[in-house]
């Protein structure tokens, strides 16, 4: 009887160690910036048609920011 036990025991706890070893963690893949991309412009503003000076550019997902010069160029 004791010996029933102890085998009962010891298969599930065998059962219950083996169903975890499938299961495998990834990290996320390392996410490369793009290099010597570049990007330029000009803003104006849509009513006058006129170059608008000051203005802040900056992409989603990008720490560079620009201003733009006095012909509205970035």
């Amino acid at each position: 009887m004791k010996n029933l036990r102890v085998l009962r025991y010891s298969t599930l706890s065998l059962c219950l160690l083996l169903s975890g070893v499938g299961h495998q963690v990834y990290a996320q893949t390392d996410v490369r910036p793009i290099v010597n991309a570049s990007l330029s412009g000009y803003v104006y503003d849509g009513q006058l048609k006129q170059p608008l000076e000051g203005v802040t550019i900056q992409l989603e997902a990008v720490t560079h920011v620009v201003t733009t010069d006095q012909k509205g160029f970035f």
